[in-house]
């Protein structure tokens, strides 16, 4: 509490040569563990503090001294990890080579490789906290690897870092820890993200692909397993998560694979078939399913990369009638499934540009009552978790496309109210489904979309009536 960061800090000098505070007589190995401790605490509050230049001259004095592992050292690797990701991404680098600047590629590499370098050393920090029982060290560890590991938590990085966040995860719910129960919802839900796409490419790994067609070194990271999952059930944000030129080569890689391949398998429909018992249809069959499922996805990657709107259009026609020549068993819960997850798919990337506004939001619409059969239809019974979640995907596309339909400046109030409340239904809809599901991604962003749709209906007793039951499930689908 006594101590003085700014008076020491204008009294420190780098210079070697400048005269010491204590006379010469100071015997640096002579210093107790708890004067080292106390000067790592003033270093860590140096750092806290941002006083980045004056923090890295307390490391390389701090370093000089022998400091075993216990309070001291933590303290001085965690300043440490986040003193050297600050000079990297503030602090420009020279080429040895060519003495100049590094280029926008090689700066980044520099900044990615810190980060990981810094967490690395992080991990060794948390894992040394929980060995002498420093609680209170073991989340100030947790805290500075998510804030430094955040920019990495994006295509391939993420997978560099899944082992330390997850040993990060386990430590902190080892220890109960009530301080950082936000942290580790974060961290359950990074490590589950990188779980689940780790599944889907070890899923993907199965299809006979041979030598030729994609190289297991092309796969590990490059080809970012997130894409890959079209061939599956993927989710839509993740695929968002790419840039057009990593799914444009992405999408014609999967096309690729699955030329090469007389019969890949369909893991939905061959997981139906194993709890039925029932018999796979014909190879042919199979095969020109699969077919329509790339040449379906195949355009809904290939929408953005359309110079302009009309050129959308005409990949989304393609689609369609590719999607019409085929009708999915009413008995088939793996195709009901993949017909509801393509429509959706396909709808929601209408109402994204390059497509005209309200084109998009007319094809939006076709899509979403082709892919429900009504807008207004109930939850099937006895049907599959998955496809009870498209459906709920589907229902809240169809309040997007009622949503994005209101246009105050040129509509009546009465058209505006009616816009708005078939909206707020198609959102109510996509929470019960949540509900039925226990799905917290669909609960969330129907319950958001549902609240940004409905706040004009606030300024009035009568239409605040009609928000009570949404609400209700809103709440309801985001507790399950």
């Amino acid at each position: 509490a006594d101590f003085d960061l700014r008076a020491a800090r204008d009294s420190f000098s780098t210079d070697p040569r400048a005269p010491r505070p204590d006379g010469g007589q100071f015997v640096r190995g002579k210093v107790k563990p708890q004067m080292l401790v106390d000067l790592a605490l003033a270093l860590r509050a140096t750092v806290v503090a941002k006083q980045w230049p004056l923090a890295l001259c307390m490391i390389c004095r701090l370093e000089k001294f022998q400091m075993p592992e216990g309070r001291g050292r933590i303290l001085l690797d965690l300043s440490k990890a986040e003193c050297e990701v600050w000079h990297a991404c503030t602090v420009k680098k020279e080429d040895p080579t060519s003495k100049m600047l590094l280029s926008a590629e090689a700066q980044e590499e520099r900044e990615v490789e810190t980060r990981l370098r810094s967490i690395k050393l992080l991990e060794q920090c948390i894992m040394i906290a929980k060995r002498i029982e420093a609680d209170d060290l073991v989340e100030e560890c947790a805290v500075v690897m998510w804030n430094i590991s955040r920019e990495l938590m994006c295509d391939q990085n993420r997978f560099r870092v899944h082992k330390a966040l997850q040993k990060c995860l386990e430590l902190l719910e080892e220890m109960q820890s009530n301080r950082l129960i936000p942290l580790r919802v974060q961290l359950h839900f990074e490590v589950a993200h990188c779980e689940e796409q780790r599944d889907a490419f070890n899923e993907l790994q199965k299809y006979p692909t041979g030598p030729p067609a994609v190289p297991d070194s092309e796969f590990s990271a490059s080809v970012a397993v997130e894409s890959l999952e079209a061939l599956g059930t993927a989710n839509l944000p993740t695929l968002k998560r790419l840039g057009p030129c990593e799914r444009k080569e992405i999408m014609a890689r999967v096309v690729q694979v699955c030329k090469e391949n007389e019969k890949p398998p369909d893991v939905a429909q061959s997981k139906t078939q194993a709890a039925t018992g029932q018999k796979g249809p014909p190879e042919s069959a199979e095969s020109d399913l699969e077919a329509l499922r790339v040449n379906i996805m195949a355009a809904v990657m290939s929408m953005p990369e359309a110079k302009d709107g009309e050129e959308a259009r005409k990949l989304v026609d393609q689609a369609v009638a590719s999607l019409g020549k085929w009708k999915p068993p009413d008995n088939d819960e793996g195709k009901l499934t993949l017909w509801l997850e393509l429509w959706t798919r396909l709808g929601r990337q209408c109402l994204l540009p390059p497509m005209n506004p309200s084109i998009g939001a007319k094809y939006a619409l076709m899509c979403s009552i082709q892919g429900l059969g009504k807008v207004d239809s109930p939850i099937p019974k006895y049907a599959l978790e998955e496809r009870l979640r498209w459906r709920g995907a589907c229902h809240a596309l169809c309040g997007e496309v009622f949503a994005s339909l209101i246009n105050p400046l040129e509509q009546e109030k009465e058209s505006l109210a009616k816009l708005r409340r078939m909206s707020v239904e198609q959102f109510e809809r996509c929470c019960d489904y949540a509900i039925a599901t226990s799905n917290l991604a669909l609960a969330s962003f129907g319950a958001s979309a549902l609240w940004n749709v409905a706040l004009p209906f606030m300024d009035s007793a009568e239409t605040r009536a009609l928000l009570v039951e949404p609400f209700s499930k809103a709440a309801r689908a985001l507790a399950a």
